[in-house]
């Protein structure tokens, strides 16, 4: 609806514009040019669409200078309006032509998708049979859509033949700014059908939609007036031919939407032909307001499409594209968590219930009992858990808190040591400052003690940088009363030398930043390339990610390397596979490449190999040429099922993602090391 909208605006402002030459006329067609922006990937040809326009107006004449002059304002509004998303463009490049790379004929493995191409085509027969399928969507072939899937041609013959003549009545007629402008709208949004896979696909001429009505009415228009010019016998008869002509015209306008109408309301009503969307957005609105409804990597961009906002408008709906590094989410557990898990994607289920268990498994489907996706819900409660720190006391068992200096629950006993541990998520790989008190306290950082504070000091404070994601933390220090934890605060630092004592900002860690473990954190330490003065540096629980670009702010190209130990629980052969979506990616294990992918598709490659039983160490380089830059490693153990390679089973070498102070220079600028994001939202 976004696009189809804007370019109703552009043609409405360029029509005025043409016939006033207005400036408030050119301002409105550049600002409903530069919206469409935002839309569906169509929307964003409006700039062809207003090059051919601008270019006609101006070689038609007369006032070119005055045209010329509202072309800038048109250039300089959709410059204003559009600035947001070509900034974003700007961050990462391969957003504008990445569904055209996914979708375009010209891409070699795509074409393999349409059921009528033969491998043997040249170019320019694969180009006409896209024309002739195109064409043919209107009366020939079935629309190939899959979201409003009618089995059968868009139009119905009348129908179609008179769209047809419109269209051929606009195209040729070129002297006439208004059908030229209905020309050139049409053709601008009509060639995705002919350019992409799936053709035929009325979505893919989603911009081209608001003319399909135009069309025919232009051409019953037309009889009417050719009609009406008839010479006349008489001034009676000339009345009778009149409204015998305008009756007719509305006569056939009545009976063909009477016969859409019908069709609509009636047949296509009750064929229920998109069981799949209809099911996926109940399912995701009965998860109910008290659970996050999420989708994982590849796929992460599902629980948000339009059809479930639809059907699902007050659900809480949100997408994980990296769950590698962002599970268990940074967030306050006062909901449910149900994971949407599409076929394909089943090796998600196994990591899932490591970093989030006690968990349930619902099987979705939808009728005659066809599978479509399982649902992992995991109760708050068990959320929940997944949050804090632990604390030992003397003469007690490690039990969980809320935080790190907070003693168990109902403790009495006072002054007392004792010991806290937890993963820490870093949000940014940045400089840090730490502050623990009172004496004696002592803190370790991925094995790496950090800080002491000498016994009867209040509080000392240390400054250290930190990889982006989960760092073991190892706190000893003493609770000194009720009500009066030990002292654990941290800080960004924004200036070198700024993590004084009596400096401000210190904050304590929230409970959801927080994860109860003692011993350190599993996963690999990446590096991420992008130039040749600094890099990312981040610790991932484990690699599984549907777009590295969008987390480093870098459409390509650029290099990511994750290196560290795979502990094999048992020797035999293992099945390793590695997708990867837009650069290629190897895998090796002790030195030796087991998999490899050249980065076509998100379609993993797999490989076997086999192992002993113990540490062996790994290295996954990915060399991204465009976004996405998704990439994920699985492995099959011996008699287990395909899973994410867990957390569980990684390390990375110790005390790597924890490093002196750095100077400012080497990090680079603060957007240069982007904080995470790890949820996707829409309203």
């Amino acid at each position: 609806i976004g696009p189809l909208l804007a370019y109703e605006g552009l043609f409405a402002f360029f029509l005025e514009a043409a016939r006033t030459g207005k400036a408030w006329a050119w301002i409105g067609a550049g600002i409903a040019g530069g919206s469409s922006v935002y839309f569906y990937p169509t929307g964003r040809l409006w700039g062809v669409l207003a090059a051919f326009i601008c270019l006609y107006l101006l070689l038609r004449g007369p006032h070119r200078r005055r045209v010329a002059a509202g072309v800038f304002l048109a250039a300089l509004a959709a410059l204003a309006i559009a600035s947001p998303f070509l900034l974003h463009v700007w961050q990462v490049p391969n957003e504008l032509t990445i569904r055209a790379h996914e979708t375009s004929v010209f891409v070699k493995e795509n074409p393999l998708r349409l059921p009528y191409y033969q491998p043997t085509w040249t170019l320019r027969q694969l180009l006409m049979a896209q024309i002739d399928r195109a064409l043919g969507i209107f009366n020939k072939y079935l629309d190939g859509n899959f979201f409003w899937p009618a089995s059968r041609p868009i139009l119905p013959p009348a129908l179609a033949a008179l769209t047809l003549l419109g269209l051929g009545a606009v195209t040729l007629r070129v002297k006439d700014p208004r059908l030229f402008l209905l020309s050139v709208w049409f053709w601008t949004g009509f060639v995705g059908v002919i350019v992409t896979v799936e053709t035929p696909n009325l979505q893919r001429m989603a911009t081209a939609v608001p003319l399909l009505g135009l069309l025919p009415a232009l051409v019953l228009d037309d009889l009417a007036r050719r009609t009406e010019s008839i010479p006349k016998v008489s001034k009676r008869l000339g009345w009778v031919v009149r409204r015998g002509a305008s009756a007719a015209v509305a006569l056939v306008a009545c009976v063909l939407a009477w016969r859409e109408g019908r069709f609509y309301f009636g047949e296509y009503a009750a064929m229920d032909a998109w069981p799949y969307t209809r099911v996926e957005g109940k399912t995701v609105e009965e998860q109910g307001k008290d659970a996050w409804v999420i989708s994982l990597g590849y796929q992460s961009h599902m629980v948000n499409s339009g059809w479930v906002r639809l059907l699902a408008p007050f659900a809480n709906r949100a997408g994980v594209p990296a769950p590698g590094s962002h599970l268990p989410l940074t967030m306050p557990a006062d909901r449910d968590l149900a994971f949407i898990v599409y076929p394909g994607q089943s090796y998600y289920l196994p990591y899932l219930a490591e970093v989030l268990p006690g968990g349930s498994v619902t099987r979705i489907t939808h009728p005659p009992g066809v599978f479509m996706f399982t649902v992992y819900r995991v109760p708050r409660e068990a959320w929940a858990r997944a949050q804090g720190a632990l604390v030992l006391a003397p003469g007690s068992s490690a039990v969980r808190v809320a935080t790190l200096g907070e003693p168990p629950p109902g403790w009495s006993r006072f002054p007392s040591p004792m010991r806290w541990s937890a993963d820490l998520r870093v949000s940014q790989y940045w400089n840090y400052g730490f502050r623990i008190g009172p004496g004696p306290a002592r803190l370790v950082i991925d094995g790496r003690e950090v800080l002491k504070t000498p016994r009867g000091d209040a509080s000392a404070t240390a400054s250290v940088s930190l990889a982006r994601g989960d760092h073991g933390i190892v706190l000893e220090g003493v609770v000194v009363g009720p009500g009066r934890p030990a002292l654990f605060e941290w800080k960004l630092l924004t200036r070198e030398g700024s993590g004084a004592p009596d400096d401000q900002n210190w904050q304590r860690v929230p409970t959801e930043w927080l994860r109860p473990t003692d011993g350190s954190p599993g996963g690999l330490f990446g590096t991420v390339e992008l130039g040749p003065t600094f890099a990312q540096h981040r610790l991932d629980p484990t690699v599984a990610t549907g777009s590295l670009c969008e987390e480093v702010h870098s459409g390509g190209a650029f290099r990511a390397t994750w290196t560290g130990t795979l502990a094999a629980p048992k020797a035999g052969v293992y099945e390793m596979g590695l997708s990867a979506a837009g650069g290629s990616a190897d895998l090796r294990l002790d030195g030796k490449s087991v998999v490899q992918n050249n980065g076509e598709g998100p379609v993993p490659v797999r490989n076997t190999v086999r192992l002993e039983a113990g540490p062996h160490a790994v290295e996954i380089s990915y060399f991204i040429r465009n976004a996405p830059g998704g990439i994920e490693w699985t492995w099959t153990p011996p008699g287990a099922v395909e899973s994410i390679v867990p957390p569980s089973v990684l390390s990375p070498a110790p005390g790597i993602g924890v490093d002196s102070e750095l100077p400012f220079k080497f990090l680079g600028r603060p957007e240069s090391q982007p904080v995470d994001r790890p949820l996707f939202t829409t309203p």
